[in-house]
């Protein structure tokens, strides 16, 4: 039996990484942006309690989350030779957590729905949690009912919603 030596990955390599991908590493450029102004109706898992659903608001220079009523800075590169493929990342304190962001973006004009999607993955520094996000561009995004980061905050979260 053959066994192949895999290396560790620890949190401290990760917040390199995120850290070194913050908003600020990306300059920037002339190449056409995706996620900046726009809003998504996204569906948040967390490694704590469940899942729930969110407006995240993207301007020129911010992402504002509902969910957390705060906003904090974004970027945005393309990824790829493909036209309409980004990546994106953010930092939201909300609250205190610290949480940052690091997705990927697909314009809509390939798709044949024909809405803009994001995807990504998030960590909260301040707690060491841990978030997947999905989401649709929606012009008709809802508010989010809580608004003071309590989805985002582990021992703290509201009851997953039931269907």
């Amino acid at each position: 039996m053959c066994k192949k030596a895999f290396p560790t990955v620890t949190s401290g390599g990760v917040l390199s990484l995120l850290l070194a991908l913050s908003p600020a590493a990306f300059a920037a450029d002339s190449t056409p942006k995706i996620v900046k102004d726009k809003v998504y109706a996204v569906t948040v898992v967390t490694s704590f309690a469940g899942s729930f659903t969110d407006c995240f608001r993207f301007t020129q220079t911010t992402l504002s989350i509902d969910g957390c009523g705060d906003s904090g800075p974004v970027g945005e590169v393309p990824l790829s030779h493909l036209s309409g493929v980004t990546g994106w990342s953010a930092k939201v304190p909300c609250g205190g957590l610290n949480i940052v962001f690091m997705g990927t973006s697909l314009d809509a004009a390939p798709l044949p729905q024909g809405a803009d999607m994001i995807g990504g993955t998030a960590v909260g520094l301040s707690q060491g949690t841990s978030f997947s996000i999905s989401g649709i561009g929606s012009e008709t995004c809802p508010a989010s009912a809580v608004s003071n980061g309590l989805n985002y905050t582990k021992g703290l979260a509201a009851a997953p919603v039931k269907k």
